[in-house]
């Protein structure tokens, strides 16, 4: 298995204390304890480093568990 990083754009507003919170106890909730979380132009995004047999498997892994969430996945940027 190899590490593979990333980061998912979302659509989730990230402006606010209260935000942050509601959004880390979401991830928490679904096992994403891993991601770092910020915001670009108030908008969450989160960084992952997880292992797998492919970058796809990775991200399709991160992706399944947000599933359960109020976070919204637009966009993904594969980082090297």
């Amino acid at each position: 298995m190899q590490t593979y990083r990333f980061s998912l754009l979302t659509d989730t507003p990230l402006v606010e204390m209260d935000d942050f919170e509601n959004i880390r106890m979401q991830l928490i909730e679904v096992d994403c304890i891993d991601a770092l979380i910020h915001s670009v132009n108030d908008l969450l995004v989160l960084d992952f480093e997880r292992q797998a047999e492919s970058a796809d498997a990775a991200v399709e892994a991160v992706k399944s568990a947000l599933a359960d969430t109020s976070i919204k996945v637009t966009d993904t940027i594969h980082m090297q």
